[in-house]
């Protein structure tokens, strides 16, 4: 039998704790149960990918670099069972397999979810175990806390009616060398931050390139309506996080000794700076959207204050690698 592996609320050093996703905190519960720190994944945690004014996120394939380092750092691989009954699903990884499957459901049909019976929630939460007898299962949830049986009835429900994704990770692994993978990290994020252009195939600018194009197509838009704001609020959260990702790793770095990495408390000031003129630009755009009081300039003016922050942390970070 497979020893079983507790799921523990990941310690966040910052003072910022938000920016996971209820699926985050399991995967980095999951990571820092096998004895690697999760922040190990954010250290090239930047990105900003501009196509139009419609069409911009953290990068070109839409997925974080939390994601991507869980494969290309660790080697974990991902199976999804998206198409099967979750019964079946249960069976096959928890029982035979004595694994776990992180699972989607909708938060109004979970009893202990604080949205239970009041309104629609996407979330993601652990089925670790399966008492085929009483036909419970054994759910472990982080944002929020709980773990305890919960009938498989009542979590049957609440995956049937969501995006009902479903899937079981690898172990990871990590054998490299720790100053080696934090350095090369800190080099990518930081030509991440400079940005580059495309134009071959479909054209694209990154980083402080794409910022500055969306700044140009922004001072030319007509805002005849504030709906763009709707298209631009989901991506703006997720390119903050990814930043507020990396912060974390400064603090982290800054509790370890690590002697390829060297933050000073200006260079933290920096990053920490850069995001508050993210949080800036976001939150005024909804005011604004609101309070149907939107000031063109002002926010040509943030945008402006984010480039030049951007710039700053460029320089920043690159000095960490002493």
């Amino acid at each position: 039998m497979k020893t079983k592996i507790e799921f523990n609320m990941p310690y966040i050093y910052q003072p910022r704790k938000h920016f996971l996703s209820c699926l985050d905190y399991l995967l980095c519960s999951y990571i820092n149960a096998h004895k690697i720190p999760y922040q190990l994944l954010l250290t090239d945690s930047w990105g900003f990918f501009y196509e139009d004014i419609s069409t911009f996120d953290v990068n070109e394939s839409r997925t974080t670099p939390l994601y991507q380092n869980m494969e290309g750092l660790l080697g974990m691989s991902k199976r999804s069972y998206n198409s099967e009954k979750l019964l079946s699903i249960i069976n096959k990884v928890v029982v035979e397999e004595e694994s776990y499957i992180f699972t989607s459901g909708e938060g109004k049909y979970l009893p202990w979810h604080p949205t239970f019976r009041t309104a629609d929630n996407p979330h993601f939460f652990l089925i670790t175990d399966f008492n085929a007898m009483k036909n419970e299962v054994y759910i472990v949830d982080l944002v929020p806390q709980y773990s305890g049986w919960v009938d498989l009835k009542i979590i049957d429900e609440a995956y049937s009616l969501s995006s009902k994704l479903c899937f079981q990770l690898s172990v990871p692994h990590f054998d490299g060398d720790l100053n080696t993978t934090l350095q090369k990290g800190i080099l990518r994020c930081v030509d991440r931050v400079l940005g580059v252009e495309e134009q071959i195939s479909k054209p694209y600018k990154t980083g402080i390139l794409g910022l500055t194009q969306f700044k140009s197509d922004f001072v030319k838009k007509e805002f005849n309506d504030l709906n763009i704001i709707d298209i631009w609020w989901k991506s703006l959260k997720v390119i903050i996080d990814v930043r507020d990702g990396f912060l974390e790793l400064l603090y982290y770095l800054q509790n370890c000794s690590i002697e390829s990495v060297t933050i000073e408390v200006n260079e933290l000031r920096i990053i920490d700076e850069t995001l508050n003129s993210w949080f800036a630009f976001r939150n005024g755009l909804k005011r604004a959207q609101l309070t149907n009081n939107f000031s063109k300039d002002i926010h040509i003016s943030r945008l402006e204050k984010i480039i030049d922050q951007e710039q700053k942390s460029a320089i920043a970070i690159k000095n960490m690698l002493r």
